[in-house]
This record gives structure tokens, sequence and C-alpha cells, in this order.
């Protein structure tokens, strides 16, 4: 494992610059996203760590935050949007489990949307993905937003 692996790894697990509570956390080789929560707060950052290309705050109590599960005997799929005005940064996971295929397949990725329309969809190579975080107390979202 290289230097930079190891640090983006580091700053994964650790939830960033100590913002709050991880919630999402994945890489896609040099850059990664990051949401973690404060309260009522939410950080998105995409780009290289320490660096991030993006940057930005939402509030759950200004419904810019929403969330959807749906989990049932052959696929599940679990999502969180985050809206920034016209765009949304949509980080997810999707999975088939063994009953659907003869093995299972499962990922997470970050989707983010102009309006109704996907414009860039970013599949993760490394990192937990979603924190042992319960969202169930974000308002519900369309399942159109998933993967």
């Amino acid at each position: 494992m290289g230097a930079t692996t190891m640090i983006v790894a580091s700053l994964l697990l650790a939830g960033g610059d100590g913002a709050g509570e991880r919630v999402f956390s994945c890489s896609f080789g040099a850059k990664h996203v990051l949401v973690s929560r404060s309260g009522a707060v939410y950080r998105y950052e995409f780009g290289r760590p320490g660096r991030p290309e993006i940057s930005v705050k939402m509030s759950a109590a200004r419904g810019e935050v929403l969330q959807f599960s749906s989990v049932g005997t052959l696929d599940m799929l679990r999502h969180l949007r985050l809206r920034n005005g016209r765009y949304s940064y949509v980080v997810y996971y999707q999975g088939l489990t063994a009953n659907y295929t003869k093995s299972a397949q499962f990922g997470a990725a970050l989707a983010v949307w102009d309006g109704r329309k996907k414009v860039s969809n970013f599949s993760c190579r490394a990192g937990p993905g979603f924190g042992r975080v319960d969202l169930s107390s974000l308002p519900e979202d369309s399942p159109d937003y998933g993967g």
C-alpha cells in the first residue's frame, strides 16, 4: 500500500478534518468523497484529501438532505441526497443478494445530478461507504435518485 493510499484511508476512516461524524466515505483513486455531519448540518467534500475541489454544507432542517432505503429479498438500495441549488450529490450503496445471482454484487458510488439529469457517476474503489449512522429521521427521498 502506497503512502497516498494510506493517507486517504486514514482520512476516510477518521472522518476527514474532525468536522463531525462520518456518514459516508470512499475513494476513486486519487480523489475521494466524504459526507460528515454535526447535528443537522451535513458537509459534502469531493476531491483530493486536504484539498477538496468542492466543500459545501447543507442543512437537514432546511430539507437539503434526504434519504432513501429499500431492502428486498433479492436486492437493496440506500442513498443519501444532498441538495445544493440545482445540483444534487447522491452517495449510495446498492447490492444484489446471492439469491439473485450466483455471486453477490455490491457497490458504493457517488452520482451528481443537475436537476433531474445524472451528469456524473463515480464507482468507489476503496473505503467503507456508509458508516454506522441512523438516517431514518431524515425525510424520505424518491428512489429515482439512486444508482
